[in-house]
């Protein structure tokens, strides 16, 4: 986030140590796949056992991870992803439940996975995350709505999250469901997809 904002122009002021001690906890998790053999193992060992080791997420007032898969029942894999070898991810719905006993807030949504199973799929995950409270920037039922910033509050600090995918393109939303995958081919595209959201975003974030 640091980077980004640094290439835009627009950096922060490092807070002091003092601020730092008395600041919310914000967790940043990477990829979690929960589809293949996950959903064998959470069967056989249960949905707190999966993260139990990872006390971080749980304790963070606020916590972010990468869905990199797609959670439903419904859809077909074989996209085209443009790939020599390409990888469909399912998880059953239940399997989100790791995320909910992990304590995740936020979970990102736009990337190479989310849209292995089709748009029925991206929908039934959506409802099925709103049902349990958990964010998921970077897919929606249209371009505005997948690259719109989601807000959640860390006690008194407000953060905004933005996802997006930077590689598959048949993925991307358009006039329906899809996720957020602008043209980032260069870094002045992605300037320019992020010129007047992260301004917007500021209105009502930290």
């Amino acid at each position: 986030m640091l980077i980004l904002l640094t290439i835009l122009g627009c950096t922060p002021e490092m807070p002091s140590e003092a601020a730092l001690a008395r600041a919310p906890v914000l967790a940043v998790g990477g990829d979690v796949q929960l589809g293949r053999r996950t959903n064998a193992l959470v069967g056989l060992s249960g949905p707190a056992d999966a993260f139990r080791r990872l006390t971080k997420l749980t304790e963070a007032d606020l916590s972010y991870v990468n869905l990199e898969c797609v959670a439903a029942t419904v859809g077909h894999y074989g996209r085209d992803k443009g790939e020599s070898a390409a990888y469909y991810y399912r998880a059953r719905p239940e399997i989100l439940d790791v995320l909910h006993l992990a304590g995740v807030d936020v979970v990102g949504t736009a990337n190479n996975h989310s849209g292995d199973y089709g748009v029925e799929a991206v929908e039934e995950q959506s409802a099925l995350l709103d049902g349990m409270g958990i964010a998921h920037p970077g897919t929606g039922q249209n371009r505005a709505a997948a690259c719109a910033p989601i807000f959640r509050h860390a006690d008194d600090l407000v953060v905004a999250f933005f996802t997006v995918d930077a590689t598959e393109e048949n993925y991307e939303a358009g006039d329906g469901w899809g996720q957020c995958t602008p043209d980032l081919s260069d870094s002045a595209a992605w300037a320019a997809h992020f010129k007047e959201r992260i301004p917007e975003a500021r209105v009502q974030a930290d």
